[in-house]
């Protein structure tokens, strides 16, 4: 079942946190540990998940957009160097993402003829 931390800026988790552990303060909750489990097979074990510093998805953006993602924001506070950087890579991926598929796709293109 998938987890939506956030939404538009809202988070979620923190209000399902703060409703259960009043005296958790937000800013820890992000920096606390977590280990990641997967039918009871640790595959991670005790990172800071939802530390945004951690969700770098560069290597995944075909998984995503195979999951449904459309679109990607980068959040942070950053100077306009490393947004640049940031924004030129995930494009870069995602243009030899549509190379490949547009590639895919003309093989499955009938051409006419026999």
């Amino acid at each position: 079942m998938p987890c939506v931390i956030s939404y538009s800026g809202v988070c979620y988790i923190l209000t399902l946190l703060l409703t259960a552990v009043p005296t958790v303060e937000p800013a820890q909750f992000y920096r606390m540990k977590f280990d990641l489990l997967d039918d009871n097979n640790e595959i991670e074990h005790q990172r800071s998940l939802l530390s945004l510093r951690d969700m770098c998805q560069i290597d995944h953006l075909e998984e995503l957009a195979d999951g449904g993602a459309a679109s990607f924001q980068d959040e942070g506070r950053r100077n306009d160097d490393t947004v640049k950087n940031v924004v030129s890579a995930y494009s870069h991926g995602i243009d030899e993402i549509i190379k490949k598929l547009t590639a895919i796709a003309e093989l499955f293109t009938w051409k006419g003829g026999i």
